[in-house]
């Protein structure tokens, strides 16, 4: 004969429920943190590898210049950033595959990226002022930086040490870099490397070797 369920049956299927229900929600508490650090984790590889690829353009560049980095300097009397219009993004375009290489994908890219769009900003101790710098002039090629994560999202240059140092923002209002992956920042340098730099730790000197600290 079968057995018929009782209200106390009900009950206790009901509890089992909210049983599995509770650890469910604890299981994703635990493990959202996890999967947003490991997807942060996998933007900053991604915006590592545009790093990179900004790298070899430049590299390329140097070969095809007589070794002479890309030009970026400043001028008074209105007329600012020069070689206009477009700075080292005339001059690196025609070694990049696409434009979208110089958004970071941490941060949400204009509708269109113009030739004036760069998420990457420009060291220009390479251009030595309108002078220009051979490559071979820089002693240490391991810690030089071409164009580390920029700011703002235009073709800017880093001429000045307060622009990097200190990197906090809250702290240094003038500061042009950036640290979009969680205080973390993506930067190539002249030997074609590419590192991350916690905010903080990012040296004016990888900028300028006279530069403090």
């Amino acid at each position: 004969m079968a057995r018929k369920h009782t209200d106390s049956d009900r009950g206790f299927t009901l509890i089992e429920l909210l049983v599995v229900i509770a650890i469910i929600a604890i299981l994703a508490a635990m493990l959202l943190p996890a999967l947003q650090n490991a997807r942060a984790k996998a933007i900053s590889i991604q915006c590592a590898g545009r790093s990179k690829q900004i790298a070899l353009a430049t590299a390329m560049y140097v070969n095809d210049n007589n070794q002479y980095f890309p030009m970026m300097y400043w001028t008074s009397g209105g007329s600012g950033w020069q070689p206009g219009p477009y700075r080292y993004r005339q001059e690196l375009d025609d070694y990049i595959s696409e434009a979208i290489m110089w958004t970071c994908p941490g941060r949400t890219p204009p509708s269109t990226i113009s030739p004036n769009h760069s998420y990457y900003i420009y060291n220009c101790y390479l251009s030595n002022g309108s002078a220009g710098r051979i490559i071979t002039s820089v002693k240490q090629p391991t810690k030089i930086v071409i164009l580390p994560e920029n700011r703002w999202t235009g073709t800017t240059g880093v001429d000045g040490d307060r622009f990097v140092w200190p990197n906090v923002l809250a702290v240094n209002s003038n500061v042009r870099i950036s640290f979009p992956h969680n205080r973390w920042m993506n930067t190539n340098f002249v030997d074609g490397h590419v590192s991350s730099y916690r905010e903080g730790t990012m040296l004016a000197s990888y900028f300028y070797p006279h530069w403090n600290p």
